[in-house]
Formats: C-alpha cells, sequence, structure tokens
C-alpha cells in the first residue's frame, strides 16, 4: 500500500482523533502517525478495531452499598489506587470513571440496607487489574489499613490456583474484591 495524500492523512488523523477523544480506550490502540506517511486504511481499521474491542468489556458497574457517599471508606481508597477518578456526585452516591468504564456505589432510597452475601444468588465478587506483581502487593499491605481484610491468606497471592497472582479483599460490608496481577510468573 502506498502512502496516502496529504488530504487523505488529514481525514485519517481526524478519524483517529474522534476515536480517541470518544473512545479513551482507542487511545493506546491508535499508532503514532504523521501525516506525510501515514497509511489511510492503516489508521482507519486500527480505529475501528479498537471500537469493536469493547464489545463484551465491562460499560459499568453499580454497587448498592449503605455507605456509598463515604470519602474516606474503604472503596474510595481503592478505587483511587487504581486509578479511578470521581466522575460524579450527588447526595446518595458518586460514580468513577477509569478508561471507558465507570463503577456506581450507591445508597438510594431504594437501597435494602445490610451485608452483602457473596455465597447467595447474586454477584460474588468483582475482579479488576491491579497492575504488576508489586504494585498488587503493596496494595495487599496498605488494604489492611483502609478497611479491607485479606481473605485466603494461608493461600495468599495464589489462592485461585497456582498460575494465578491475586489478592482476595474482603470489606466490612462483606463486598469481595479481587485484585490481579497482570504481568506473567517470572520464568524458570
Amino acid at each position: 500500500m502506498k502512502p496516502c495524500s496529504l488530504i487523505a492523512a488529514v481525514k485519517a488523523l481526524a478519524v483517529g482523533t474522534l476515536v480517541a477523544r470518544f473512545y479513551p480506550a482507542a487511545r493506546r490502540c491508535l499508532p503514532a502517525v504523521s501525516a506525510p506517511a501515514c497509511r489511510c486504511q492503516g489508521v482507519i481499521a486500527v480505529a475501528e478495531d479498537c471500537r469493536m474491542r469493547r464489545r463484551g468489556r465491562l460499560h459499568h458497574l453499580e454497587l448498592w452499598m449503605d455507605d456509598a457517599t463515604s470519602i474516606d471508606g474503604p472503596w474510595s481508597w481503592l478505587l483511587q489506587r487504581l486509578g479511578y477518578t470521581v466522575d460524579s456526585t450527588w447526595a446518595t452516591g458518586r460514580s468513577w470513571v477509569s478508561g471507558d468504564a465507570y463503577i456506581v456505589l450507591e445508597s438510594g432510597p431504594a437501597h435494602v440496607r445490610g451485608r452483602q452475601e457473596r455465597l447467595r444468588s447474586g454477584m460474588n465478587h468483582l475482579a479488576l487489574w491491579a497492575g504488576t506483581r508489586d504494585e498488587l502487593d503493596a496494595l495487599v499491605i496498605d488494604a489492611c489499613q483502609h478497611g479491607w481484610s485479606l481473605m485466603f491468606a494461608d493461600k495468599h497471592p495464589h489462592a485461585g490456583g497456582p498460575d494465578t497472582y491475586a489478592a482476595y479483599l474482603e470489606d466490612a460490608s462483606g463486598f469481595e474484591v479481587e485484585l490481579v496481577a497482570e504481568d506473567a510468573p517470572p520464568s524458570a
């Protein structure tokens, strides 16, 4: 494929810029492109591919909990540590965003107060990527000081099996979060 014209290059860059603006997850997929040397179809194809990869990924999760508006509770601490930022707040909740997904913590008027029972029908736990093994380990050390307790401590960090490096945390309300390390185990 030969390089595209300057006009076509500008159009391709505009498409890439729009996709990156409205689909934040696409930013990591778009190649670094300079107008004179770009391959228009490649930029558009990558942009379309990034948009398609969203299929099946988390859009948002809404958790109903007794203390959803606490700014210094375990969930606020954990979501901040994982790179989420507060997107909006209201009298009975707040939403946290990271990339193109968000988590809502809500305790509205229809909420039935009480402890989360992860062994009943419904959500058992929420699993989130926690970064590298070192970042995961640092989170676990700090988590106990921020309202979380380590589950399955006798099997940590391999409670999910020998090939999994993860931490299972539970807050005082009974919500379980699995934090998973992204990097592969060291080769032997």
